[in-house]
């Protein structure tokens, strides 16, 4: 899904698209201050009212056959293995401490 929501903001920054075809709350510079769990859940979202061309509350948000065929059936997969949290969070606490 990113990927794909990278290549039309690439294409609309270089002028290979004359206008932005994603929904404003759609596009990739609206969610670059975002990370981790808040990320996630707002890339949830976003593939929602892709495939789907409306809101959680069923407002319409975009019409666009073809950016609902892209995007129905798309997942968003989140593998993390409980070990490598505690090395991070490990890694996170000495490194602060060694001031890196």
């Amino acid at each position: 899904m990113l990927l794909f929501i990278k290549m039309v903001h690439e294409n609309t920054e270089s002028g290979l698209l004359k206008t932005h075809p994603l929904p404003e709350t759609c596009r990739l510079a609206d969610h670059n201050d975002k990370d981790g769990l808040v990320l996630l859940k707002e890339c949830r979202r976003i593939l929602y009212v892709l495939s789907n061309g409306k809101d959680s509350e069923g407002n319409i948000i975009h019409d666009d056959p073809l950016i609902q065929a892209i995007y129905t059936d798309a997942h968003i997969r989140l593998k993390i293995k409980w070990w490598a949290c505690i090395l991070y969070i490990t890694y996170f606490d000495d490194s602060k401490e060694k001031g890196y």
